[in-house]
């Protein structure tokens, strides 16, 4: 799962900037520089491939200025110091860096008569007689036949002509530059001092909990986003017969689903889409069943190994049946392909032997099933595929080895590669017969956020808070003035927070079991500074140790 965008850009999730900031810098002010003419400029080969003694691209690459002349991008990929030979003339490179080195470049246009032979770090800034660059590795200059090497922080008059070196740090801060050369700079930026944390042992506990809007019944699970619920959370209700029945189905159900069947509280369910397996078999006759189904998001890529990371898939229980029976159907499957010859010889699934390892191979079968069922191929490791009717094949991939059939009689044929040392492919065939007659509510983001803004009744308690699996509390914190805001880190076992301030929501933590994370540090929310108070919804989640909150820490951002 994807707590937030902080995949190391140039600025964290909570507005700090990290060195490749300054980098930025720099390039906005190569381009304005420049100006139209980068805008105007064609890519080309250089006639001459720049010469370097450290890592660089397999491609030589240059922008052709339409007034003449050239930028060449020399990049360094090593880590030490480099040397470049470029138009004959060697020229030092620090490492992590790509100058866009001028060559043979006009410079009328800031009142210098000599054209610009070579200059081999970035240009910042050009005024009438004055050229700044920046870099940090001495700089050559070559105009009007004068070659010099000018070092970091240094400046040199060059034909006639006054050149600045800064170092990239200062060059991210450049502000202007005087007709004598003089380069203002703005104040370096102050990052916020570090300090301990702050321990929050008292919150006011909400004594109401938040409205839900009541979305209808309906004979099977409806969308979240049919309910009007694109970001935010909805209710599915039911009472079903399981005599007999000892586990459940769950498939296509995102983000986050809290299962609840006969008063257990299920461990929460984050598959993206899976089919998931529920054992029931504790439980029998006339069973309530309720789920709480949340969006963490919405798909901005298309990743076809799970349903609900497809570009466009939507939100909620999915659907979920009751598993009438399982039949073991890993044998008597016929095999087509690798010589294997008419009549097709009968093997159990994957069990065919051939010397053509990772060639294809087709195993065909017939199965049955008066009801609609799911064919599950446990022991899936590399995606293969499945044909059902002689239609087209779909992938099946390890994280969902699912394929859903409808009622009656079915020819099956899965395709994958020769891999007689893999591990042992089964197959089996659940009868299935759908969870009905639901009763829905729906809670939007628009009505959690309200609710979170709202004042009421509340009690003053301390921590340590614990909960039970399945319960949910709203805790308002008072938050100090911080011109920085703060980070909230929650000290806390088996619990999913999701935090409100300024009427918007900052951010959601799940600490103890949970699916892997990514981007951000996802123990945290930040509440940016200005932002009034700090209320959470804490939820009790089924696992191995006891839900509960112990203290709030406040970090301040760096």
């Amino acid at each position: 799962m994807s707590h937030g965008y902080d995949f190391g850009g140039y600025v964290t999730s909570t507005g700090a900037r990290r060195p490749g900031f300054a980098e930025a810098q720099v390039l906005a002010r190569v381009l304005d520089t420049w100006g139209a003419q980068l805008a105007l400029a064609e890519p080309v080969l250089p006639v001459d491939r720049p010469e370097c003694d450290f890592p660089t691209s397999s491609v030589s690459a240059a922008l052709a200025f339409p007034e003449g002349g050239r930028l060449v991008a020399v990049p360094h990929l090593g880590a030490s110091p480099g040397t470049a030979v470029v138009g004959g003339v060697p020229v030092a490179v620090a490492p992590g860096s790509c100058p866009l080195m001028a060559m043979d470049v006009p410079l009328g246009a800031w009142g210098i008569d000599a054209p610009l032979t070579l200059a081999s770090a970035d240009l910042v800034a050009a005024a009438d007689g004055v050229l700044v660059f920046s870099s940090d590795v001495p700089v050559t200059v070559v105009l009007d036949g004068t070659r010099a090497e000018i070092p970091v922080s240094g400046r040199a008059t060059v034909a006639g002509v006054a050149v600045v070196v800064l170092p990239s740090a200062e060059a991210a801060r450049l502000r202007s530059v005087d007709a004598d050369g003089t380069v203002r700079l703005t104040d370096a930026p102050r990052p916020p001092a570090r300090s301990a944390p702050d321990a929050v042992r008292e919150v006011r506990l909400r004594c109401d909990a938040a409205p839900e809007e009541p979305a209808g019944r309906h004979t099977l699970p409806p969308t979240l986003e049919s309910l009007g619920v694109y970001r935010g959370r909805g209710a599915y209700r039911t009472t079903t017969d399981l005599t007999g029945v000892d586990e459940l189905l769950l498939t296509g159900a995102a983000d986050i689903v809290d299962l609840s069947v006969g008063g257990r509280t299920h461990p929460p369910i984050a598959g993206f889409g899976a089919a998931r397996r529920i054992d029931v078999g504790e439980v029998t006759g006339s069973v309530a069943i309720e789920a709480a189904v949340e969006i963490w998001g919405h798909a901005n890529f298309d990743d076809a190994r799970l349903p609900a990371l497809r570009m466009g898939a939507l939100r909620g229980l999915g659907t979920l049946w009751k598993v009438r029976g399982t039949t073991d159907v890993s044998a008597l499957w016929t095999v087509h392909g690798h010589w294997a010859g008419s009549p097709a010889p009968t093997r159990v699934l994957g069990g065919w032997s051939s010397t053509r390892v990772a060639e294809p191979v087709t195993y065909g079968r017939t199965v049955h099933s008066p009801a609609p069922s799911a064919l599950h191929l446990p022991g899936v490791v590399e995606p293969l595929r499945v044909s059902v009717d002689g239609g087209a094949p779909e992938t099946v991939h390890a994280e969902n080895p699912w394929v859903l059939l409808p009622a009656g009689t079915h020819r099956i044929a899965v395709t994958l590669p020769h891999h007689p040392s893999g591990p042992a492919l089964r197959a089996e065939l659940l009868t299935l017969e759908a969870v009905r007659d639901w009763s829905c509510a729906a809670q939007n983001d628009e009505l959690l956020a309200e609710f979170a803004a709202r004042s009421g009744r509340t009690e003053a308690v301390r921590l340590p808070l614990a909960l039970k699996p399945g319960e949910e509390t709203w805790l308002d914190i008072d938050l100090p003035p911080s011109p920085e805001g703060y980070l909230v880190r929650l000290d806390a076992t088996q619990v999913r927070v999701t935090g409100w301030a300024g009427g918007e929501c900052v951010g959601r933590v799940w600490i103890g079991d949970r699916p892997a994370f990514s981007g951000g540090d996802p123990d945290t929310l930040w509440v940016p500074p200005g932002w009034p108070g700090l209320t959470l919804l804490a939820q009790g989640v089924e696992g191995p140790d006891a839900p509960g909150i112990r203290t709030l820490w406040l970090e301040v951002p760096t």
